[in-house]
């Protein structure tokens, strides 16, 4: 282990095999003790669990005092006793106390890998996308390396890069190399600035939230295919998990082809002509498609699933108007979702859970609306009502707002008043007392009060409802 880490091994244990040593990092990052289980057999430990794998180990023999839960481990060292033939895990913990948690051997108790780069739910933008799916990879790699392919060990380092896109260290260096060479070798030069601000000493965000946003350009579509297409290449031999019960398929695979797409569990697609023109939002602004456009609609579907249960599905929704002589082909759900003034539109709708009434019901509600929102098409209000069921309503989001944005700017507005007055008497020379009194605080505090915040908590209950 590296130094000034928690765990520390001693030479006599090293005859325990590499990949049993290595799985004990998990107290490196997880060193509270209520991730540990005490068993008949011994103490299983949860290594990992995630959407790239999940491992769990056995202290076999080992137990551990009720005492210990709750508390952050400080400090352990593993060593080995040939006259016991028992391996002792040393523990001190944060009030300095040290117990001694005794095994024969470590076991993996479970080790199963998943398919990351199809499992895991879509967020944000395509870029952060794959960055949360390359961090997911470099944990397993730090965590579980013994449950790595040949090809995602060779992939490590541009997955290292690219978790920078989600998580850049406050004082580490950040660069992007290798990425950096496929953007060249995929005709991306004019990228160059971009990957210079970004390389800096101590891993800024704002440089690397630019170059994100350089390459989130609809024409920069072809360099994140080459790297989807490799890190989903790692990937296919890994299974996702799975549903015994399929019904949601069948519930969706209805409803979508309700609204004229084509297409089964999980994408869909429809074709068509725009009817009116259409007005959304996209990347921070409003873009504004005129009627009479050749336009190819989305629904790619997500499924979300916990120990075999599904737990919810995400809609992904996306609109692409075609140039002249492009086929619907050529725009998949991700083109979609990348920035290109309007000529694509993304919405996603993420994990409408199962509930115990009437869960098909709302498994077909979420997928019609899915299917408009791809589609731009006006919602009904209870369309809008459905989507909207788990917002606060208008007169709470507005009583929120207007009591305390509009209290708190009342009362620093209030403060600055009497400050300013203060100051004003004093380089006048006139008495405090009487410039105080002759300001009316009452109706200054009303006044900023009810303007301030009663405008604010229109616009955003409006906000919000919208």
């Amino acid at each position: 282990m590296t130094e000034g880490s928690i765990l520390k091994i001693e030479d006599s244990a090293l005859i325990l095999e590499k990949e049993k040593l290595a799985a004990l990092i998990v107290i490196e990052d997880y060193p509270r003790f209520p991730e540990w289980e005490q068993w008949k057999n011994g103490v299983e430990i949860t290594v990992l669990n995630s959407n790239a794998a999940y491992k769990k180990i056995l202290l076999e023999g080992c137990s551990f005092p009720a005492e210990m839960r709750d508390k952050i481990i400080k400090e352990a060292v593993l060593s080995y006793s040939e006259t016991q033939s028992k391996y002792t895990l040393t523990v001190k913990l944060e009030d300095d106390t040290k117990y001694y948690l005794r095994f024969t051997d470590i076991k993996i108790v479970k080790s199963q890998n998943y398919n990351c780069a199809e499992y895991t739910i879509y967020q944000a933008t395509p870029w952060v996308y794959l960055a949360i799916i390359a961090w997911q990879l470099c944990e397993k790699a730090y965590l579980a390396p013994d449950m790595l392919n040949q090809k995602e060990q060779d992939l490590l380092p541009l997955l290292k890069e690219l978790e920078q896109f989600f998580f850049v260290p406050p004082n580490e260096p950040c660069g992007f190399p290798l990425l950096h060479k496929l953007a060249v070798d995929n005709g991306f030069e004019d990228l160059e600035k971009f990957f210079k601000k970004a390389q800096n000493p101590k891993g800024k965000e704002r440089p690397v939230s630019w170059l994100v946003l350089a390459l989130s350009n609809l024409r920069c579509k072809p360099l994140w295919d080459a790297v989807y297409s490799k890190i989903k290449e790692s990937q296919q031999d890994y299974p996702c998990p799975e549903t015994e019960n399929k019904d949601h398929i069948k519930i969706i695979d209805s409803a979508m082809h309700e609204q004229g797409f084509e297409g089964s569990f999980p994408d869909y697609v429809k074709t068509g002509i725009t009817n009116r023109s259409i007005t959304a939002e996209s990347y921070g602004s409003t873009r504004t498609v005129a009627k009479g456009k050749n336009a190819v609609y989305r629904v790619h579907c997500q499924e979300s699933i916990d120990n075999g249960e599904l737990k919810g599905i995400t809609f992904l929704c996306g609109t692409a108007f075609l140039k002249e002589g492009m086929s619907a082909e050529e725009a998949d759900i991700y083109y979609c979702a990348f920035n290109s003034k309007g000529k694509t539109l993304f919405d996603d709708m993420h994990h409408y859970i199962y509930e115990e009434r009437n869960p098909q019901e709302i498994l077909r509600n979420a997928a019609t609306v899915a299917a408009k929102r791809a589609e731009r098409i006006k919602l009904s209000k209870s369309e809008r009502a459905f989507l909207n069921r788990n917002a606060p309503s208008f007169l709470s989001t507005f009583l929120t707002v207007f009591i305390f944005l509009g209290g708190f700017f009342s009362i620093g507005f209030t403060l600055l008043s009497f400050i300013i007055v203060v100051i004003t008497a004093l380089a006048t020379g006139e008495n405090i007392g009487e410039f105080l009194k002759d300001i009316p605080w009452m109706f200054v505090i009303l006044f900023t009060w009810v303007g301030f915040g009663g405008t604010m908590g229109i616009i955003t209950a409006l906000s919000n409802r919208k």
